[in-house]
C-alpha cells in the first residue's frame, strides 16, 4: 500500500494486529523471548549466567543456515576461533579442570569410574562420576560366542529401546526454558578393549598374546553429574557425600590432590622400527590391499603415587574432550585423554560419530592442516566407511553427513573432524550397534577388515584398551563412547608401589605417507601424556613445554638420550603439587 493511500481501518487493522501476533511468536522462536533479568530461572542458568548473542540463538535455531557462518568453539570450518570465540574458548579450556576438582572431593575410600569432561564447548557437556556396584569383566581368553553371550547379557539390562528411555528429556536440549537432565541415570560405564573386534570378526584373530579384558563393564545405580553449560550438579540415586573444598578455616581439605610422580615416556621401538612399519604399510597400499591403515606404536612409562591425583591431573592439564578414569579388575586402570567422540545415541535413536583424520602440533599454523590434501583425503576416506558402518543398522535413508570438515584445535594438536550421523532402525540393539561399528573406523582404517589385519602385522604388541572405546550405556536411553585414543593403560601397584603406563599413539597411513613425518606425529600425539613429566621435557627427542604451573605442575629433573634409546638411569619425572603420597584404589 502507498504510503499517502487511503487508510481502511477494518481490513488495516487486522492486518497490523496479525503483522505484530506472527512477529512476536517468530521473535520468541529465535529464543529472545526471555532476556537479562527475566523471572524465567531457566534461562538465567541457561549458559552459566552468560547470555547468548543473537546470532548464536539464531545458529543453534537454524543451524543448517548459520552453522557455515557462526563458527563453534574449538570446531570451526576452515578456521581457527577468532577473538570473539575466546570466553567460550576459555570455558572449554577450564571446565576440565572443575571436572578434576570434582573428582578430587570423591570419598577416597569409595571406588570411582569417572568420565570426566572438557565441557559445555567440547563436544561433551557433562562430567559423570558414579560409583560402581558390580562389574562383568571379559577375559581376552573368551570365544567370540562367549564374548558375544557376555556382552548381550550384561546390555539387555539397559535395553535401547527401554520404557525409561520415552520420560528422559534429551540432555543436549537448547530450549533455553526447558533445564537439561543427565544423560546417565544409572547403567555401565564401559571400558570396551580394541582387542572386542575380533570377537565381532574373527578373520582378523589377532598373532599377539592380549594382557587386558577385551571389555570391563561397571555398573552403576548411584552419580554425581555436573552439566558444564549451567554448573548444576545432579545427584542420581544416592551418590556419596562429596568432601569439601575447604575447611572451616578455609585452609585446604583432604580433597587436595596427593603427590604422583610420572617417568618420561619412552617409544617401546626405535624410530627407524616404527618407519620401518610404516612403510611397509604403504607397500602394502600401493599393492592394492587397502586404502588406509592406522599404524601406532607404543610409550611406556613409570607411574609412582596417587593413582586418582594423576588421573585428575592428566585430564585437567590437557583440557581433554572425553576423559575418563576406569578402574580394571587386577588394581589398574585406563586413564582416557581422548579428544575424539566414537557414538552418541539418544532416545529417540539419533546416533552421531565424529571421526578424526589429520594432526598438526598446535604451534603450527592450522593453514597447514587445512591446505593438505593427504589429510582431507584419509578423512574422506574415513567418512565413506562410518558412513558405510551405520548404514548396516540405519534406517534406509537415514544416514547423513553433517560436517564433511571442521577443524579442531586442543591443548597439544589440531585435528581435522567430521561429523556423521543416522537414526537407528527399529529393534537393533546396543550390541547390534556395536557389531556393526567397532572399532571405531578413525583408527583402523578402510576396508575395516583388511586395516586391521595390517595392523595385527605390522604393530609389534596388542593394543589393550587403546583405540577402543570408554563411555557409559544408561537406562535412560543416552549413550556416549569416545574413540580412546590419548589413552593410558595403567597397571596394578608392584611391590615397590609403582605402576606401569602403557600409552600409544598412531597415524592414518595412505599411499602418499611418509615415515618420518609420520613418526614426528605419534611424538606429537605422545605429548599429550610426556607434558605430565613437567616442563620442558622432552619424548623421542622432541621437547614439549609443560602448561603454566597449576593443578599437577611439576618440574622436570635429567635429561633424556638420543630418540628411541634405553631409558636413562635418572629419569626425568613429574611430581604432582601437593603433600603425602600414598596409592588409593580406583574401583
Amino acid at each position: 500500500m502507498p504510503f499517502d493511500a487511503p487508510f481502511d481501518a477494518p481490513f488495516d487493522l487486522v492486518a497490523v494486529f496479525f503483522t505484530g501476533f506472527f512477529a512476536f511468536f517468530f521473535l520468541l522462536a529465535m529464543g529472545v523471548g526471555c532476556f537479562p533479568g527475566s523471572a524465567c530461572a531457566a534461562c538465567a542458568a541457561w549458559d552459566g549466567g552468560v547470555y547468548k548473542s543473537r546470532a548464536a540463538l539464531l545458529s543453534s535455531r537454524f543451524p543448517s543456515v548459520f552453522a557455515a557462518r557462526i563458527p563453534t568453539i574449538g570446531a570451526v570450518p576452515h578456521a581457527a576461533p577468532d577473538a570473539s570465540d575466546a570466553d567460550a574458548a576459555a570455558e572449554t579450556r577450564t571446565a576440565p579442570r572443575r571436572a578434576a576438582a570434582l573428582l578430587a572431593r570423591w570419598p577416597r575410600e569409595t571406588p570411582v569410574a569417572a568420565l570426566l569432561s572438557g565441557g559445555a564447548g567440547a563436544q561433551s557437556g557433562w562430567t559423570i562420576l558414579a560409583r560402581p556396584t558390580e562389574t562383568v569383566a571379559i577375559p581376552a581368553s573368551a570365544t567370540p560366542d562367549e564374548v558375544v553371550g557376555a556382552l548381550s547379557g550384561a546390555l539387555a539390562r539397559t535395553p535401547r529401546d527401554s520404557s525409561d528411555a520415552g520420560d528422559a528429556p534429551r540432555a543436549d536440549d537448547g530450549d533455553a526454558c526447558t533445564p537439561r537432565r543427565p544423560p546417565f541415570t544409572g547403567g555401565w560405564i564401559v571400558a570396551l578393549g580394541y582387542g572386542l573386534g575380533q570377537a565381532f570378526e574373527p578373520s582378523v584373530r589377532s598373532r599377539h598374546a592380549h594382557e587386558a579384558p577385551f571389555a570391563v563393564l561397571h555398573w552403576c545405580e548411584d552419580a554425581w553429574c555436573l552439566d558444564h553449560a549451567t554448573g548444576a550438579l545432579h545427584a542420581i540415586g544416592a551418590p556419596p557425600a562429596l568432601a569439601d573444598a575447604h575447611d572451616a578455616d578455609g585452609a585446604p581439605s583432604a580433597t587436595t590432590p596427593r603427590a604422583w610422580r610420572l617417568t618420561t615416556p619412552l617409544p617401546d621401538e626405535s624410530d627407524h622400527a616404527y618407519a620401518a612399519a610404516v612403510a611397509r604399510a604403504v607397500e602394502a597400499i600401493h599393492a592394492g590391499d587397502a586404502f588406509q591403515t592406522n599404524i601406532a606404536r607404543r610409550f611406556t612409562a613409570r607411574l609412582e603415587g596417587d593413582l586418582r591425583a594423576f588421573a585428575a591431573d592428566a585430564v585437567g592439564r590437557n583440557a581433554s574432550w572425553f576423559g575418563a578414569l576406569v578402574g580394571l579388575p587386577d588394581g589398574g586402570a585406563v586413564v582416557s585423554l581422548s579428544p575424539e567422540l566414537f557414538l552418541r545415541v539418544s532416545p529417540d535413536g539419533t546416533v552421531r560419530t565424529r571421526p578424526i583424520k589429520g594432526t598438526r602440533p598446535a604451534s603450527a599454523p592450522l593453514a597447514e592442516l587445512d591446505e593438505s590434501e593427504k589429510d582431507a583425503a584419509e578423512l574422506a576416506m574415513i567418512v565413506d566407511l562410518m558412513r558405510n558402518d551405520l548404514g548396516r543398522v540405519a534406517e534406509t535413508g537415514s544416514v547423513k553427513v553433517d560436517a564433511a570438515r571442521l577443524f579442531e584445535t586442543h591443548t597439544t594438536v589440531h585435528h581435522g573432524v567430521a561429523e556423521v550421523s543416522a537414526r537407528i532402525a527399529d529393534g537393533v540393539s546396543w550390541l547390534d550397534l556395536l557389531r556393526a561399528t567397532f572399532p571405531p573406523g578413525s583408527v583402523t582404517g578402510a576396508p575395516k577388515i583388511r586395516a586391521m589385519q595390517l595392523i595385527d602385522e605390522l604393530e609389534p604388541a596388542a593394543r589393550g584398551f587403546y583405540c577402543g572405546a570408554v563411555g557409559f550405556v544408561s537406562r535412560s536411553g543416552h549413550a556416549a563412547l569416545n574413540v580412546a585414543i590419548r589413552t593410558a593403560q595403567i597397571g596394578p601397584p608392584d611391590a615397590d608401589g609403582g605402576r606401569t603406563v602403557a600409552y600409544h599413539a598412531g597415524c592414518g597411513i595412505v599411499a602418499d605417507s611418509d615415515p618420518v613425518a609420520e613418526t614426528e606425529e605419534t611424538i606429537a600425539k605422545a605429548a599429550a601424556l610426556a607434558r605430565l613429566a613437567g616442563p620442558g621435557v622432552a619424548v623421542g627427542g622432541v621437547t614439549e613445554v609443560g602448561g603454566a604451573p597449576g593443578v599437577g605442575a611439576g618440574a622436570g629433573v635429567g635429561e633424556i638420550g638420543a630418540r628411541g634409546g634405553a631409558r636413562d638411569a635418572t629419569d626425568a619425572a613429574a611430581t604432582g603439587t601437593c603433600a603425602a603420597a600414598a596409592t588409593a584404589p580406583v574401583g
